[in-house]
C-alpha cells in the first residue's frame, strides 16, 4: 500500500507518542512525502518542540525515526503531475497541490491527512487517522 503523508500527520507524530506516530513506525506501508512537506515541519521546529515539551535532541532522534519510513520525493519527481494537481487544489487550498501531485507521481493508494478539504478533490482517496485505525480494526477480524 502506498501512502503519501500530508504535514499535519508528520506535525502530530513528533509532538506525542501517539497513535499517530505508532502508525507511522509500525505499519506495513510505502510512505511518501514531497520535499515541501519536510520543509514545513522544519520551519516550525521550535514550536513542535516548545508543544511536545522536547529538547532539540529529542526533536532529532524521532523525526530521524519517521523519516527512516518515509520517502521524501523531490520536485523532479512530482513536476510532471504538478499542473494538473494545482488545478484540482485551486479551490480548495492551492498549498496542498504538492501532496497531490506527490501522489499521483508514485501513484498512492491514498493521501494520509487529518485536513478534511483533501476529499474535496476526486483523484487520490483520501484517509484521516481515525479512517486508518477502523481499518486495520477490520483486517484483524
Amino acid at each position: 500500500m502506498k501512502i503519501v503523508i500530508d504535514a499535519n500527520i508528520l506535525v502530530s507524530a513528533l509532538i506525542r507518542d501517539s497513535v499517530t506516530r505508532k502508525l507511522l513506525v509500525r505499519l506495513q506501508a510505502d510512505f511518501y512525502t514531497p520535499g515541501k512537506c519536510i520543509e514545513e515541519v522544519l520551519r516550525y521546529k521550535g514550536l513542535i518542540v516548545k508543544k511536545a515539551s522536547i529538547t532539540d535532541l529529542a526533536f532529532n532522534r524521532i523525526m530521524r525515526e519517521l523519516l527512516e519510513k518515509i520517502t521524501i520525493l523531490s520536485d523532479g519527481q512530482t513536476t510532471l503531475y504538478r499542473d494538473e494537481a494545482r488545478k484540482l487544489m485551486e479551490n480548495i487550498d492551492i498549498n496542498d497541490a504538492a501532496f497531490v501531485s506527490a501522489a499521483m507521481a508514485v501513484k498512492a493508494d491514498y493521501i494520509w491527512s487529518n485536513d478534511r478539504h483533501f476529499r474535496q478533490q476526486n483523484k487520490v482517496k483520501v484517509l484521516t487517522t481515525e479512517d486508518i485505525v477502523k481499518m486495520l480494526s477490520r483486517w484483524q477480524l
